[in-house]
């Protein structure tokens, strides 16, 4: 669709391009807010003393030597989150007090052996797994060398004139290094498995595509000179992003989960964003169905506050930029969307996304930062949503009937950022975490590993779902939930699969139908599980991730959350205990503190069928 958009506008296509206005333009950034601008001024300035460690070879190979990732990364990020917040805070500034840091940033940058990081050393057309070293005449276009690349393309369409009266050599040098290290090889590479060029790649496709697209993107339109040669690659770029869109659910659900959806589906409206406004409106599709519900996919997923629904790879507490979610719902012309993001950009630490976004987002954001702020629009949460192509149903209570929020997925394990957690749902009441999905670890060589699924919290042991006769569930696409509906009439809304299929043939399973119902008008939430076995087993039982510490009596079980309670009723025919889980991964304790528990329900004689159904619902404090 956008292959054949970018032919048909062909000569009409300008020679340049200016993504925003430039340094010169006071009338628009001196504009920007003052405490916006005071905020990015005061970062830098930490900047202007800061001793930049070196990145050294054994940095590097410490990746290849342990699986360890954050140590070259953190040191790695330092450098591109200087260079972007120095940008910002001379464009704001307009003293020249920041050039200098920029020059280090630029030259640094351009000194490094590669831009990628030690855990991408093996995405480009090599028959290897990771070297322990980065190839310097083979240059890699993966996720950090794009987004490190756009910052340079940006830094040389602001500041060239600058960069030029201390050297014409820091200009020359970054165009240089953009077309020897991206546009190079992103003209001659099919074989990046995330440009979806690959047959058996193609539905598999991911954030990569437009994440790592947009930032091509950026570098394309701003640094390349040859018409012609702009609009080869623009047509593979194009066409690239196609697939990925081809490959994205009609229902626009991200099975990567909220958390990557800032990188998935917002990244893909970025480069809709940039073909669009290049091309003067001549490539649009923003009234496809398919990119609107992308859009209202964010908002479908918020529970309250920070907290996101976390199913796969992503934390509870998902990152998103309010400023895009307002931008992108504006232009599909949904005002829930565009309440939405004005709702989190009112509410959100700006502290936890300074600078979090790279360069392109907060320049828009500080085009937008009035209107978004000056938005009357109030948002109000649909109660209930399903997304019938990834399985996953969102439902909430409103405020005066005691605010419960459950979401619960079927779909399969070959997902995106894959879990083993077919019929995993979560319960939050009153804006507070009780029934949760742990999310990930911090990312070691081992996540990406055939040996993901020994990673205790990527397996469905740790997720809220039954385990029978002592097996789990298998990953693979095979293994998958299957006569998947929904219901939504009156006040009840249903959530029902049967999610036998998840599970090896040795579990004995011969139907397991999970339901999720909620009554919005009792704010009361029942989970039921009605099975069949080929054989009695005494081996039973329904896991439950809990964030508070579960109080067990009999059949009834209570949970307290800073001064919200849950009650758990189960059959009596179930007994229930729980064990503590001790955190001791740094992600993982930043989403939920020193630890978590895993309640299980289990059944006190041999059963061959039967049914297990849990009410639960919040009360008064006890």
């Amino acid at each position: 669709m956008l292959v054949q958009l970018l032919e048909k506008a062909g000569d009409s296509l300008p020679a340049t391009y200016q993504p925003f206005p430039p340094l010169s333009d006071r009338s628009h950034w001196d504009k920007v807010s003052s405490e916006l601008s005071t905020k990015y001024i005061k970062a830098a300035e930490e900047y202007l003393t800061f001793d930049f460690p070196v990145l050294k070879a054994t940095d590097f190979m410490e990746y290849h030597r342990t699986g360890n990732r954050t140590g070259y990364q953190n040191l790695y990020g330092h450098r591109r989150h200087a260079l972007n917040i120095a940008m910002l805070a001379e464009l704001f500034e307009n003293k020249g007090r920041f050039i200098d840091l920029m020059i280090d940033m630029v030259w640094l940058l351009c000194e490094q052996t590669t831009w990628i990081i030690p855990a991408h050393n093996k995405v480009a057309g090599y028959q290897h797994q990771c070297r322990p070293l980065p190839d310097y005449d083979r240059p890699i276009v993966a996720l950090m060398s794009a987004d490190v690349a756009a910052s340079l393309a940006l830094a040389y369409y602001f500041f060239k004139d600058s960069f030029d009266m201390v050297s014409p050599q820091i200009s020359e040098r970054i165009k240089s290094e953009l077309h020897r290290r991206i546009l190079k090889p992103y003209r001659d590479h099919t074989d990046y498995w995330w440009m979806g060029f690959l047959h058996e790649a193609k539905e598999q496709l991911n954030n990569w595509n437009p994440w790592i697209n947009s930032n091509v993107l950026m570098v394309l339109l701003l640094i390349e000179d040859n018409r012609e040669e702009r609009l080869y690659q623009l047509r593979k770029l194009t066409e690239s992003l196609d697939r990925y869109i081809d490959s994205y659910p009609e229902d626009g659900g991200c099975d990567e989960g909220p958390g990557y959806w800032g990188r998935a589906g917002a990244s893909c409206f970025e480069c809709l964003d940039l073909l669009y406004d290049f091309s003067g409106g001549s490539i649009d599709i923003y009234g496809e169905s398919k990119i609107v519900n992308m859009s209202k996919y964010i908002y479908r997923a918020h529970i309250v506050g920070p907290y996101f629904v976390n199913f796969a790879d992503a934390g509870p507490r998902a990152t998103a930029s309010p400023s895009l979610i307002y931008r992108f719902a504006r232009f599909v012309k949904d005002e829930t969307g565009m309440a939405f993001g004005a709702h989190l950009y009112k509410t959100i630490d700006d502290n936890t996304t300074l600078g979090r976004f790279g360069i392109i987002r907060p320049l828009h954001e500080a085009g937008t930062r009035d209107e978004i702020l000056s938005y009357s629009g109030e948002y109000v949460p649909e109660k209930a949503s399903f997304l019938p192509d990834i399985e996953v149903a969102f439902l909430r209570t409103d405020s005066s009937s005691g605010e419960l929020y459950t979401a619960v997925k079927g779909g399969n394990n070959f997902e995106n950022h894959n879990h083993n957690d077919i019929g995993n749902f979560i319960i939050y009441g009153a804006g507070k975490p009780f029934i949760v999905d742990v999310g990930a670890k911090e990312y070691t060589r081992k996540t990406f590993s055939s040996e993901r699924y020994e990673i205790w919290n990527n397996n469905s042991r740790w997720h809220n779902v039954p385990e029978v006769n002592d097996l789990e569930q298998i990953n693979g696409r095979d293994y998958r939930a299957s006569d998947v509906s929904f219901t939504n009439e009156g006040n009840i809304s249903r959530f029902s699969a049967d999610i036998q299929k998840a599970y090896p043939v040795d579990s004995g399973i011969t139907k397991w139908r999970r339901s999720v119902t909620m009554d919005h008008e009792k704010a009361e939430v029942v989970v039921s599980d009605d099975f069949e076995l080929e054989m009695p087993s005494s081996d039973i039982r329904l896991n439950l991730i809990t964030c508070p510490i579960p109080r067990i009596n009999g059949n009834h079980i209570v949970m307290a959350n800073d001064g919200t309670t849950m009650e758990i009723i189960f059959p009596e025919d179930f007994d229930a205990e729980f064990e503590t889980i001790q955190l001791d991964d740094t992600s993982l304790k930043s989403s939920w503190g020193e630890v978590l528990y895993r309640l299980t329900i289990y059944n006190k004689k041999e059963m061959k069928k039967g049914n297990c159904s849990i009410v639960c619902r919040l009360i008064e404090g006890v």
